[in-house]
């Protein structure tokens, strides 16, 4: 159960984006979108003529859509605070070279920053780290 009214109206307007995303790319209207969970808890379209594969996360009041038109796809979003979480995970994610960058970028207190990682079947074959 959705604990706040914040949290409610957050729900409704990520599943609404979904509906949207996914209307306009099979051709039809948002409420012509029927969605099933399968056996692993994640959703697919009812209508399986369509080839679509997608996924969604999100992250306080942020949210992440992935499309596929060929194979299921898998993300994950995920705001990183404190500073000391963003350093670690860039330590495991990101190249030298890019290590190097972000360094130099030393994001403020401020920043928001975002770890997305897409991939298929759980195995991650893109990892990007935002910083807003």
């Amino acid at each position: 159960m959705l604990e706040s009214k914040s949290d409610q109206v957050r729900y409704v307007l990520r599943h609404y984006a979904v509906r949207r995303i996914l209307s306009s790319y099979i051709g039809c209207l948002p409420s012509e979108v029927t969605l099933i969970i399968e056996k692993y808890g994640k959703p697919q379209l009812a209508n399986r003529e369509y080839l679509a594969h997608f996924n969604s996360s999100h992250s306080k009041d942020f949210s992440v859509c992935a499309l596929s038109a060929t194979e299921p796809v898998d993300v994950d979003l995920e705001v990183l605070k404190p500073l000391d979480e963003i350093h670690s995970v860039s330590q495991v994610v990101l190249s030298q070279d890019e290590l190097s960058c972000f360094n130099r970028l030393l994001p403020s207190a401020q920043t928001s920053v975002f770890f997305i990682k897409f991939g298929q079947e759980r195995k991650p074959f893109l990892n990007v780290l935002v910083l807003v």
